[in-house]
């Protein structure tokens, strides 16, 4: 064997084990940064679904069976990601001389990473004539 070849001591791998581990802590803080986003997105797009879905349930009823409709509300569970997630449905229905507004407002509860909980909502309209 020559003198002079030397392998890498314990401090240096040590020290670049530190470095690497350092390195994938913050690739894990930005993978929980975009993953809790990633969720939040889903959740919001359920909930323009389940809104559309339900403004089309009440353009699909008689126009004089619409005023039953006003102030309703219901709860829909859908299922995201493996979770169930509960959303609010509140119906409005607003008459203005031959033409009638529909509204419907989609309610829903979001935890954030801090465990603080968060109301949102998303409201369609649309109207509808005699």
């Amino acid at each position: 064997m020559r003198k002079n070849d030397k392998g890498m001591t314990l401090v240096e791998v040590l020290v670049s084990m530190v470095i690497v581990f350092i390195f994938f802590l913050g690739i894990n803080a930005g993978g929980i940064i975009v993953l809790d986003a990633n969720i939040q997105n889903s959740q919001r797009d359920e909930a323009v679904s389940v809104g559309e879905e339900a403004l089309m349930q009440m353009r699909n009823i008689a126009y004089n069976d619409l005023p039953a409709l006003d102030n309703t509300a219901n709860v829909v569970v859908r299922q995201i990601r493996g979770t169930r997630k509960n959303y609010t449905i509140r119906r409005t229905v607003n008459p203005v001389g031959d033409i009638t507004e529909l509204r419907v407002t989609v309610v829903w509860e979001r935890v954030d990473r801090k465990r603080v909980t968060h109301e949102h909502s998303h409201v369609l309209n649309t109207i509808v004539r005699r």
